[in-house]
């Protein structure tokens, strides 16, 4: 670990090759539980070749111990990643029994269950969260996906006008703005 924060400092421009070592070490140390964490955070969840990896050495914590709703939230994105619905479900809904979800827990749900073919029951959650005030990016671009796929499109210009009305944050309001011009464009 030590290593890897020494290349971390040393090379600030990049940390690809710091992530290297650290995977190396953890594969040469017999994958230990500290190294797991650490390249658990360090690894990007959004990259189609570190997914696959995050979603391996998750499993490794989650032997240990239950995973904290960022680290929920970082292996959920690996899982979109990969397109692992079944898993994201599975994941959605185990964290949930544990702790409140969150939106983006919750989102992650919706769009699971919209990908296996749940599309109602995934517009149900969706609808539960928007009336709730919930603001989520992702649960406010599924649910309008859905609408508009389904043929509601006037539901979902105005669920995002409902949202635009109630955004607390300059982001929020933006995405907004962004969802309500590319409904226009529909």
């Amino acid at each position: 670990l030590l290593q890897y924060f020494l290349m971390l400092e040393l090379n600030k421009l990049g940390n690809s090759e710091a992530l290297r070592v650290l995977r190396a070490q953890y594969e040469e140390l017999g994958r230990p539980f500290m190294l797991a964490v650490a390249l658990l955070q360090e690894l990007n969840s959004t990259d189609v070749e570190h997914a696959p990896i995050c979603v391996e050495v998750a499993r490794r914590v989650t032997e240990k111990v239950q995973l904290s709703p960022a680290m929920a939230a970082h292996l959920g994105l690996a899982l979109v990643t990969i397109q692992d619905w079944a898993s994201l479900l599975d994941l959605c809904r185990g964290f949930k029994i544990r702790v409140d979800a969150g939106p983006r827990m919750l989102a992650f749900e919706a769009l699971a269950l919209d990908r296996l073919g749940n599309t109602e029951e995934a517009r149900r959650l969706l609808e539960q969260m928007l009336a709730g005030s919930v603001l989520d990016s992702l649960a406010m671009n599924t649910y309008v996906t859905i609408m508009v796929r389904c043929g509601y499109v006037q539901e979902a210009l105005e669920a995002a006008e409902k949202i635009l009305e109630s955004a607390k944050s300059n982001e929020q309001r933006m995405d907004c703005i962004r969802l309500l011009f590319n409904l226009i464009q529909h």
